[in-house]
């Protein structure tokens, strides 16, 4: 990223950056919201030692040499037909391996989510008209309860729904006890973008995800 904004600096072309939304306990992340500097939120980047704090940094200094640097954050689950390695295809898949829809501790945490369709025409509209130093939400469901989520894989695969120890779930244990709520009210006012495509639930009742 730092190595395209120098080959960009004082061309006012546009570089948009995807990260991730960070998780921030108790409160829904707005576009304003910095991530923590140790942050770990289940999407990584190049910058991901430093986490997406680093990414928004670098975004601000390439703003300030004249680059119309932009950084697009993404929610936890980014959904869609043809989905095979994102959160959702990759959480069916452990579902069907270990014969149940798993949840770690009680479900009433949230995750946010948009579709892959809805958040690939944010970043054509920020690569247009995005002002430098944007930070942008790609966000359609502020939050969806995980104990739903997995009640509809319950469902949709016929798996008893049981509560399962982090060890149980492996490296998805982490990520299926994280609470990511956010907003996109800045985004949507900034450039006009509404998200068309369905909410999270809804694409998953759509039935492809277990076809």
């Amino acid at each position: 990223m730092g190595a395209l904004g120098t080959a960009l600096a004082g061309s006012n072309k546009a570089l948009v950056t995807v990260s991730g939304i960070p998780e921030i306990s108790d409160k829904v992340v707005t576009e304003a919201d910095a991530a923590p500097v140790a942050e770990i939120n289940g999407r990584a980047t190049d910058e991901s030692h430093g986490g997406a704090a680093d990414v928004a940094a670098t975004n601000r200094e390439l703003a300030s040499r004249g680059v119309r640097s932009v950084l697009v954050r993404l929610p936890l689950a980014v959904h869609g037909e043809g989905d095979s390695h994102g959160l959702m295809s990759r959480l069916i898949a452990l579902n069907k391996q270990r014969a149940i829809s798993g949840l770690v501790g009680d479900g009433t945490n949230r995750w946010a989510a948009v579709h892959v369709d809805d958040a690939a025409n944010l970043i054509c509209i920020a690569l247009a008209k995005a002002p430098a130093g944007s930070v942008l939400h790609a966000v359609r469901d502020e939050g969806v309860a995980v104990r739903d989520i997995a009640a509809l894989i319950s469902a949709q695969l016929s798996l008893p729904l049981n509560w399962v120890t982090a060890t149980e779930f492996g490296s998805l244990a982490g990520t299926l006890a994280q609470d990511q709520r956010a907003s996109s009210i800045v985004t949507q006012k900034l450039l006009g973008w509404r998200p068309r495509r369905a909410g999270l639930l809804d694409d998953l009742q759509a039935g492809y995800y277990f076809s």
